[in-house]
């Protein structure tokens, strides 16, 4: 195999990073400005972080419901402000796939463009077009390695895992199969002539099992591979009820995606979402390094 070669998850696990998604901070306050004139001048931009800084230093955070200006009070607004403590603070250059597991400690962080905080990052975040298109490229990721590792499988270990499935799902497959295959001789024929006969290709073609493997979906190619067991024991599951149970919620999380729906409404809890993204990585990495260790066996029998 080319070593060289990058999946789409992994181009995109590094190149989509928390400024993607941060929300800019707008508004940031000159550390000698006078409390008072803080109050006639800034609370205008409403509940929002206020950074005070100059060139040199940050010296705080002032937020919209502080105490401390709630009441009359003199001096400059570096006074108040409150130290942004370094386990507040992460780097605009973090992936965005690491972000789930911060949101365990924290619901929100302030970002750091070299020395000065640019933006403010929240557990919502995480419901953009780029983390979603990031966790996205995961299950592609996943689905790619499932269908080289059965493609791999001899003919007779493959025709048992697919006459496993479901009989609704052989009958779908074997239609889409057919449908492709008329489609395919209708494009050979010379001058637009159409050369399909009217043969019955099912029966012709119903144990092409591996060429019908194109035909699958995801859920189909994960039932297979739950049923290869020098596959389903190296996974991270202790049953098949488990393993179904993860695959429900990534079929889930898939369909939330493709409809443009909440990714984090369920599950609304940064404890469970960030557990599901790590059960997911940790998935696919192992799917991918046992794909890779197959594929050098094939080529060492070929």
């Amino acid at each position: 195999m080319n070593s060289t070669y990058l999946s789409a998850y992994q181009v995109f696990s590094k190149s989509i990073t928390v400024k993607d998604i941060a929300e800019p901070i707008e508004v940031h306050v000159p550390p000698y400005v006078s409390i008072e004139d803080f109050n006639q001048r800034y609370m205008f931009y409403g509940d929002i972080p206020y950074i005070v800084s100059d060139d040199y230093k940050t010296y705080g955070v002032i937020h919209f419901d502080d105490e401390s200006l709630q009441t009359p009070n003199i001096g400059i607004v570096a006074d108040i402000a409150k130290p942004i403590l370094v386990e507040e603070l992460i780097s605009e250059s973090l992936p965005v796939i690491n972000l789930p597991d911060l949101f365990t400690e924290s619901n929100f962080y302030y970002v750091l463009s070299g020395v000065q905080i640019t933006h403010i990052i929240r557990f919502d975040d995480l419901n953009s077009l780029p983390m979603k298109a990031c966790i996205f490229t995961l299950f592609m990721e996943l689905e790619t390695n499932f269908q080289r590792i059965l493609a791999r499988q001899s003919d007779e270990d493959y025709e048992s895992l697919f006459c496993k499935l479901p009989a609704k799902r052989l009958e779908q497959i074997n239609r889409l199969y057919n449908e492709k295959l008329i489609n395919k001789k209708n494009k050979k024929a010379p001058y637009g002539e159409n050369i399909f006969n009217g043969k019955n290709l099912i029966g012709e073609n119903e144990n092409d099992f591996k060429n019908q493997l194109s035909c699958t979906n995801f859920s189909d190619k994960k039932e297979m591979v739950k049923n290869l067991p020098e596959i389903f024991y190296q996974l991270p599951f202790t049953s098949k009820t488990e393993y179904d149970k993860f695959f429900f919620n990534v079929q889930d999380m898939r369909n939330r995606i493709a409809h443009s729906d909440s990714i984090i409404d369920y599950p609304h809890d940064p404890q469970k979402f960030s557990f599901f993204i790590q059960k997911l990585r940790q998935v696919v990495d192992i799917v991918s390094n046992l794909e890779k260790e197959e594929a050098v066996d094939f080529l060492e029998l070929i």
